[in-house]
């Protein structure tokens, strides 16, 4: 009986031992889950600042090539100004100058009255100053225009350069913060001791 009593109290004890092991792997399994799960975010986290980072190098470089598109587009204006300006003084420069040999009848070879002379200049005059205007109004107007257009280029290249700016910061911080974190390679738990004596 005393044996048997022992022999009980020994698989008691077996048993309870057992348990502990099965509670300690049990307990391992989740912490090693666990562990797997926080690597994965982790690798997760770092993929998604890695790519946000390549977005904005992509939108930085794209920018840089619409700078480069309206700095060309707005000195091709600003050249269509300069002759634009160069033009306006010549027209505004020009006089008009009679040719006397209009004023002769072309039959006769005689002058014409002098009223219909005075008459025939008045026309004329009129003509090329309405016509002088005219010239000058649309030279003006597109140069106004044109103005107004590389004054909207060069707000947009302000606008896209604070834009690069800010997206070269944006971008070296996901680059620190994706190097910063750091995914464990292998994941271990520390095994129990083989045996566990009752």
């Amino acid at each position: 009986e005393k044996f048997d009593k022992a022999n009980k109290e020994h698989v008691r004890k077996q048993n309870r031992v057992y348990e502990l092991e099965a509670k300690i792997r049990e307990l391992q399994f989740a912490e090693l889950s666990k562990a797997e799960e926080q690597a994965h975010e982790l690798k997760v986290k770092k993929i998604r600042l890695s790519n946000e980072a390549n977005q904005m190098r992509a939108d930085a470089a794209s920018a840089k090539d619409r700078i480069e598109t309206l700095t060309k587009t707005r000195s091709a204006i600003e050249a269509e100004n300069k002759t634009l300006r160069e033009k306006w003084h010549e027209v505004n420069k020009s006089v008009l100058v009679f040719d006397e040999n209009q004023f002769i009848c072309p039959a006769c070879m005689r002058p014409f009255e002098a009223d219909d002379i005075e008459a025939k200049k008045a026309e004329m005059t009129a003509s090329f100053n309405s016509n002088k205007t005219a010239q000058i109004e649309k030279i003006t107007e597109t140069g106004k225009r044109n103005a107004a257009e590389i004054a909207k280029i060069s707000d947009e290249i302000a606008v896209l350069t604070t834009s690069i700016a800010q997206l070269n910061v944006n971008t070296d911080l996901k680059d620190k913060e994706a190097q910063a974190i750091i995914i464990p390679q292998k994941i271990e738990i520390i095994a129990p001791n083989a045996q566990i004596k009752a």
